[in-house]
């Protein structure tokens, strides 16, 4: 069994692209998490969906953001220098337009839409943990929300749509997305990791 930072390594689909964080890169998504959480928590405020903001999810959260943030060269526009102390701003979007979604990277992870997510917004699904980040595809929260999608595993917080990694559109694909975007890895490691998980994958090392 192929392995990543102590746990399981699986690639979800063949063409993902990956990202892997430098040590910086994570520390300062990781120092921004925890400032969002402490901020969350002065202003008492809860997600939207009714959740608490725990500080796993907010760390979490900014890690996908940042290697999403890293690969395409956007905005990211929960680092904005000029408005840095607005980081729990949940109306506007993450990275340039787009709305960025983390899960841990279980072999059926889901995008997750929920019911005051705006219709018309671009979702993407980045799954990975430690520095490694797979950004594996893409949908609009409209397209999401059909019933087949529909569940609520938690009887506590309102029902959600969950689409399987694999329904996703490839990330490619999604509107405006810069041509020539590729695998983006800071070690020889990491790309050999990838490599033996998923041999056939079309892979480019960039230094």
């Amino acid at each position: 069994m192929i392995r990543y930072a102590g746990k399981p390594f699986v690639v979800h689909r063949v063409d993902s692209i990956f990202s892997e964080l430098t040590v910086d890169e994570w520390e300062e998504a990781s120092i921004l998490g925890i400032r969002r959480s402490a901020e969350s928590e002065r202003e008492n405020l809860r997600q939207r969906y009714g959740a608490t903001r725990d500080l796993f999810h907010e760390i979490s959260s900014m890690h996908a953001e940042k290697a999403f943030h890293v690969i395409t060269g956007g905005k990211w526009h929960q680092y904005d220098r000029d408005n840095e102390t607005d980081l729990h701003n949940l109306k506007r979007h993450d990275v340039d337009r787009y709305q960025v979604r983390q899960a841990a990277g279980g072999r059926n992870s889901s995008l997750i839409v929920r019911a005051n997510d705006n219709d018309a917004d671009v979702f993407v699904l980045v799954l990975g943990w430690h520095r490694l980040y797979e950004i594996v595809g893409w949908m609009t929260a409209k397209e999401a929300k059909q019933k087949k999608y529909l569940c609520a595993p938690d009887p506590s917080r309102p029902s959600a749509w969950m689409v399987p990694n694999r329904d996703l559109h490839p990330i490619r694909e999604v509107p405006d997305f810069p041509q020539g975007t590729t695998d983006r890895f800071v070690s020889k490691e990491t790309h050999a990791i990838v490599r033996m998980a998923f041999p056939k994958r079309s892979e480019h090392y960039i230094e």
